[in-house]
């Protein structure tokens, strides 16, 4: 099944300044095709605008194909239209409602969280200390992309890159090793609220 994977990257006041979106399949976890979405009128305002530009991490062919510079007027029907290419009706992301909650243009897609299994000791093999979890299973501290890269990888040099499409990237690469397969998740509306972990 095919499905797309988002991150998103946002500026100082809050503005959505580069997206990145992989096209993947849940069998190999291989990604088939890619955009980068760079939002011009927005993107200098970071203290990662030095991290944004393609060219520092892939080949010249590679930025001239993925890479597109754009408004925030132009990219409701960007999206939509790459992600309707593939027949894309789920989207992934890490930490997904936060992505979600900017991408108001993508709601009627069906939206799932890799966190759902990354960051829970009862789905996770690679979490082995249980006294690092609440009582639901997820851990206290440390879930975040760079830290679960760096567990599931053993690639403690790694450095999360603040670039919307190289994390995505780094992203998908959790999801193989994690193995779920997207039928495995549950959409992130009908997620079950838990009790406050911080109780625990």
């Amino acid at each position: 099944m095919r499905f797309a994977l988002i991150d998103i990257e946002t500026n100082h006041f809050h503005q959505t300044m580069t997206i990145g979106v992989i096209i993947a399949d849940d069998q190999e976890y291989k990604a088939l095709d890619a955009r980068y979405f760079i939002i011009d009128d927005v993107s200098h305002f970071s203290i990662y605008q030095n991290a944004i530009p393609l060219e520092q991490y892939l080949p010249p062919e590679a930025c001239e194909k993925f890479q597109i510079h754009t408004t925030n007027d132009e990219i409701p029907k960007a999206m939509r239209n790459f992600l309707k290419q593939y027949d894309i009706t789920k989207i992934f992301a890490y930490n997904a409602k936060f992505d979600y909650g900017f991408l108001v243009y993508l709601h009627d897609f069906t939206w799932y969280d890799i966190i759902e299994k990354s960051a829970y000791f009862q789905f996770n093999p690679f979490i082995k200390d249980r006294e690092n979890c609440w009582r639901t299973g997820r851990l206290k501290r440390g879930y975040g992309v760079e830290p679960m890269y760096r567990l599931v990888t053993g690639d403690r040099r790694y450095y999360e890159k603040h670039n919307g499409l190289m994390d995505c990237f780094d992203e998908l690469v959790i999801m193989k090793i994690l193995n779920y397969k997207v039928s495995d998740y549950t959409p992130i509306n009908q997620i079950k609220k838990l009790e406050d972990d911080s109780l625990f």
